[in-house]
């Protein structure tokens, strides 16, 4: 889990064992004897290290239930699963189809035991990281005032890294580990990669000089898409930038009292839910299963603010916000079957 709150692990006790153990490793961290904060040096702010700690978490669950329009991770945190801080890569098997199924009336025909072959698909878990701090002189000079500072500090922090994860679902990371990366939904081969700017697929949803039959036309040809060529029916929930949702709005045709094309795209067979994400940007649509059959959040370590050792007593005092996630996208035997759909043009 992203964040540590119990009760998202609810009734998971893997979940629940493991997001336990991340936080007594953060906390060991926090307590280490090195680390910037003691009481003496909080004396001044009328707050105690576990007091802070506990500030700070509540700043950090405040910011990650606040998606500022993105919508997408918001979406995909229930679906998280905690693993421990130290694996980098997680793995799950693919299995083929498994032939020789036959049916007699004497039931004695010979049965062709085909076997099972199978492989593993594998998921980058990195770390993620950005920091705060302030200077050793006015650290010294700490007061109520300067501690509320850290505060508002560390709620931006908190904020940065959350668009940092959304960044980094979106557009990948450079990082890599035993041939395993992670391009993001942008431009992964986990994705299914849609052109809308030329080919069969070439639509501009934003625009207003179409139809709204030639809107809703296009969207079922994406839908189908997902339906027929990649075998995916379940309902697929549909992030669109927000000039495409503005165009959404808009009547379907003339005729009096006639629904909009948000209401007519609804009806399209696999489309669950529409939502607008500020993530995406003009002619631009994300849509997936939502369901840990497709795609998991996969956590190492919970977003945690950490302070930094102060060798000297001139030591900056600093912090560091951190988590471990990485971003299951399951493709069944044959690399088909993707629940993830990234449309752009």
């Amino acid at each position: 889990m992203l964040v540590f709150n119990q009760a998202l692990a609810a009734g998971n006790p893997s979940n629940l064992a493991n997001m336990q153990r991340q936080f007594a490793a953060v906390n060991a961290h926090r307590n280490d004897a090195r680390h910037a904060l003691n009481p003496a040096f909080l004396a001044n702010a009328g707050v105690n290290p576990t007091e802070l700690y506990r500030d700070f978490d509540t700043v950090t669950v405040r910011q990650f239930h606040l998606d500022e329009g993105d919508a997408i991770l918001s979406r995909l945190l229930p679906l998280g699963r905690s693993l421990p801080v130290g694996r980098m890569i997680s793995s799950y098997a693919r299995a083929s189809g498994m032939g020789g199924f036959q049916t007699s009336m004497s039931g004695d025909v010979k049965v062709d035991r085909d076997k099972v072959d199978y492989d593993f698909g594998d998921t980058l878990i990195p770390v993620h990281q950005n920091g705060f701090g302030t200077n050793w002189r006015e650290a010294d000079q700490l007061s109520l005032e300067s501690f509320d500072d850290a505060a508002v500090k560390q709620s931006e922090a908190a904020r940065t890294h959350r668009k940092g994860i959304v960044s980094y679902l979106l557009d990948g990371t450079d990082a890599s580990y035993k041939g395993t990366t992670w391009n993001g939904f942008r431009a992964d081969t986990r994705v299914d990669q849609v052109d809308l700017s030329a080919g069969a697929f070439a639509f501009d949803f934003t625009s207003n000089a179409t139809t709204g039959k030639q809107f809703v036309d296009a969207f079922t040809a994406l839908a189908e898409r997902r339906y027929i060529t990649q075998k995916v029916m379940a309902p697929a929930t549909y992030f669109v930038s927000n000039e495409i949702f503005w165009r959404m709005s808009a009547d379907y045709s003339t005729e009096k009292g006639d629904n909009t094309i948000l209401d007519r795209v609804r009806q399209i067979p696999g489309v669950g839910e529409v939502v607008p994400s500020s993530a995406l940007s003009g002619n631009e649509i994300l849509s997936m299963v939502l369901t840990t059959e497709y795609i998991q959040p996969l956590v190492g370590m919970g977003v945690s603010t950490i302070a930094l050792p102060r060798p000297q007593y001139n030591s900056p005092v600093e912090f560091d916000v951190v988590s471990v996630m990485g971003i299951e996208c399951k493709l069944d035997f044959e690399n088909g079957g993707t629940a993830i759909q990234h449309a752009q043009g």
